[in-house]
């Protein structure tokens, strides 16, 4: 962590009059940062903020000030704990400059805006990940069969499936969750072949992605339940969410409830949700053998999609914001 922030640190520092020339060229109106882990990069939006007097905007979809334990080392290697809290108080006290100094706050969910409440007094707004996917036209009435679910499979989502999986089986004997992402490991595609009710279909382009999810009984998302990833999950928003619920397809939810995406589906009431492993089967069972409870909650999802992940709406409530931070700055603006 920290011999990458001294490396970027010391590229930039070599190329330092060349950019200085382009952004003094450009002569940026707003600075636009998302706020990561990466200290050099919230200190150069900072920095070009100030430099040429244009209003900062900070998008942020993660709650790295608050992650107090090493989440970079899976192994817990309790020699990297030293350099891991000194490269955190340098992580917080350039998250926190960022934020003090910015025109505006973009948070990805409602949780993580009033988290970070405290930290800067700057204007916010939650803006939810944009989807352009169109509703599929016929929805399946038959039990649910064809379950879907796209995205990586870490941080405990494996077990999640496999629980998922294995349950829709119990359920149906002709299910199967089809699974699509970036390949794993050898052990873990051994895991996969050898599970009931699971195919791996690898790593697919869009295109194959969203004839997928707008054509399966049901689509799935899960989080952890297993203690070494669930404190870290808190405000877990998964950017898959707002395709799933474009699509007219049911979407299925097994994560714990304090989770920021289990939450916002339960107050939508935009999916059938399993927030404890107790209420896994019965949900699930449910979900695919009542096809009217799928179609009503398919129709709903519809809705909040339309309203809340609009990628028209989405840009043009940025754009707005954007335009009116700048012409505070120099009361004019081109963008």
């Amino acid at each position: 962590m920290l011999a990458r922030e001294l490396l970027w640190s010391a590229a930039h520092v070599r190329g330092l009059s060349t950019f200085e020339k382009f952004v003094a060229d450009f002569r940026p109106q707003v600075i636009l940062v998302q706020a990561g882990d990466s200290i050099f990069m919230l200190r150069l939006a900072l920095a070009l903020s100030k430099a040429h007097s244009a209003p900062l905007l900070v998008y942020n979809s993660e709650d790295y000030f608050f992650k107090k334990s090493n989440y970079l080392d899976d192994r817990n290697n309790r020699a990297s704990a030293p350099l891991y809290r000194i490269w955190h108080r340098v992580l917080r006290r350039a998250i926190r400059a960022t934020f003090r100094h910015a025109s505006h706050v973009f948070y990805s969910c409602s949780p993580l805006q009033q988290t970070f409440s405290d930290l800067s007094n700057a204007p916010s707004s939650v803006l939810l990940t944009s989807t352009e996917i169109s509703p599929r036209t016929t929805t399946a009435t038959t039990e649910a069969i064809d379950l879907v679910y796209t995205g990586n499979l870490g941080l405990g989502r494996l077990e999640a499936l496999l629980e998922v999986a294995s349950v829709a089986h119990d359920i149906n004997r002709a299910a199967v969750l089809r699974i699509f992402g970036p390949p794993p490991t050898a052990a873990v595609l051994a895991t996969l072949a050898s599970a009931p009710a699971v195919r791996y279909c690898g790593l697919v382009d869009q295109s194959t992605v969203i004839k997928a999810i707008t054509s399966s009984h049901l689509n799935i998302h899960v989080e952890s339940f297993n203690p070494a990833y669930r404190a870290q999950l808190t405000h877990a928003f998964s950017t898959k969410i707002a395709d799933y619920l474009a699509t007219g397809t049911c979407l299925f939810a097994y994560a714990p409830p304090e989770i920021a995406s289990t939450q916002y589906l339960k107050e939508t009431q935009s999916a059938i949700v399993a927030d404890s492993p107790e209420n896994l089967r019965p949900s699930l069972q449910k979900a695919m053998r009542e096809p009217r409870m799928r179609a009503c909650s398919s129709a709903r999802a519809i809705e909040v999609a339309e309203t809340n992940h609009s990628a028209t709406r989405n840009n043009y409530h940025f754009r707005e914001i954007a335009i009116q931070a700048a012409r505070g700055h120099s009361g004019s603006v081109e963008l």
